[in-house]
């Protein structure tokens, strides 16, 4: 846990170099478990489940807490790299907060931007149906993408044959649709 003192790491940009942008990838922070309503999960054991404060799924406050520490702490990282000024709100189109439509997803990103940036009104955008999965955040990979193929998701062809991303493959058949175990290769590029 982060202390509301703590300090950022002090990482320097390299001579010449000044970072302009950062986006920021996260999951939910602590949420309900979803042991109940007849789930496997409750039917796995005769003991009842510990009570939480919250509905199963949802974010509880002892993660909203912590998410609050996390946005402290990249306040102060992104001060750091002078992305945002100490004790100041960013201008109005610096800061774009995007969240799955759920409510542990929106909670998550609300309490985060409370913490980076407390009382500066920065609003977190999701879908307007709440409690449905947007489309942004499906982790299903499509074939018929431009630049992805059958080889590409598969990987580079040096894995162990019978792996469990080639069963998965292989079971796809025709489906348009690949695992979510199957990665994308990336191109190697050098930066100059």
């Amino acid at each position: 846990m982060l202390s509301a003192g703590a300090q950022a790491q002090d990482t320097a940009a390299p001579e010449g170099y000044q970072l302009q942008q950062v986006l920021i990838m996260s999951r939910h922070n602590l949420r309900a478990p979803l042991a109940n309503n007849g789930s496997v999960l409750e039917q796995s054991t005769a003991k009842a489940w510990p009570q939480w404060d919250v509905p199963g799924g949802q974010l509880t406050t002892k993660g909203g807490v912590l998410e609050v520490y996390m946005g402290h702490y990249m306040r102060e990282w992104l001060a750091q790299q002078k992305l945002v000024t100490s004790g100041e709100c960013p201008p109005e189109n610096a800061v774009y907060a995007y969240a799955n439509s759920l409510q542990r997803t929106v909670a998550t990103a609300q309490f985060f931007i409370t913490g980076a940036f407390p009382g500066c009104g920065i609003p977190v955008h999701h879908q307007p149906q709440m409690g449905t999965m947007d489309p942004t955040f499906n982790p299903v990979i499509y074939r018929r993408l431009p630049g992805v193929s059958r080889e590409s998701a598969a990987g580079d062809g040096k894995r162990a044959p019978g792996n469990a991303v080639d069963r998965e493959l292989q079971a796809a058949g025709d489906d348009d649709r690949l695992p979510q175990l199957a990665l994308l290769q990336r191109e190697e590029r050098s930066v100059p």
